[in-house]
């Protein structure tokens, strides 16, 4: 498995960047240290989930300044993994169905989510 800037994508594509490319957004913390990828403004707000490969991924950003631009809004991208991906899980291990399942056990709880997202990310979108 390349590094976490290749994942979901390939060179050429709408949403690939080059290694260090600047992000518009910044990454601002909620009152329970929840780090988000906040970027644009406007009346209205969306709210990206990530995928395994997290919260730092660059292609994850880029998507986010795309959207922020091109909607005219209010873009959150929350790290519900706490600083974790899946490539962190693995170490260097292998890429399996069983270790995502362990991964997505270990930091992806739905309850968790749904407790970030009404607690902490939506009371920041409508401040």
């Amino acid at each position: 498995m390349g590094d976490d800037e290749d994942a979901c994508c390939a060179a050429g594509t709408l949403v690939y960047i080059p290694h260090g490319a600047p992000h518009a957004g910044t990454v601002q913390r909620c009152a329970d240290d929840l780090p988000l990828y906040v970027v644009g403004s406007g009346t209205s707000a969306l709210i990206i989930g990530t995928d395994i490969f997290g919260f730092e991924s660059a292609n994850t950003r880029t998507n986010a300044d795309m959207l922020a631009k091109a909607l005219g809004c209010l873009v959150v991208v929350p790290d519900h993994f706490r600083g974790s991906n899946i490539l962190k899980h693995l170490n260097g291990g292998e890429f399996t169905a069983a270790a995502i399942s362990a991964f997505v056990a270990k930091h992806g709880t739905v309850d968790g989510t749904v407790a970030d997202l009404h607690n902490q990310v939506l009371p920041m979108c409508t401040a």
